[in-house]
């Protein structure tokens, strides 16, 4: 079993001004609990952004220098691992 804390920001997406910004893994995914799991499964994965419209899911490795800098948009929920909270029993 694995698990992890995220921090859930509702309505706001990363301003990926910078190419260390964009999403690693862009997929379909039925909600954003299915989004968060996909975080999971990959251990680099430090943040996603779910798009509830177009049920995108966006993965990102690369954000310490983002959170400050984001943008509205009400059609996201992004949420934010929260560090030396990522558990994996075995």
């Amino acid at each position: 079993m694995q698990s992890l804390l995220m921090t859930l920001i509702v309505g706001q997406k990363f301003q990926c001004a910078q190419t260390t910004c964009f999403p690693f893994l862009s997929l379909t995914t039925a909600n954003i609990r299915n989004c968060q799991i996909k975080c999971l499964v990959y251990t680099q994965c430090k943040a996603v952004t779910f798009h509830e419209s177009t049920l995108n899911c966006e993965l990102f490795i690369n954000i310490s220098d983002q959170i400050g800098n984001m943008l509205s948009d009400t059609d996201v929920i992004t949420t934010i691992t929260i560090d030396e909270t990522r558990y994996l029993d075995g």
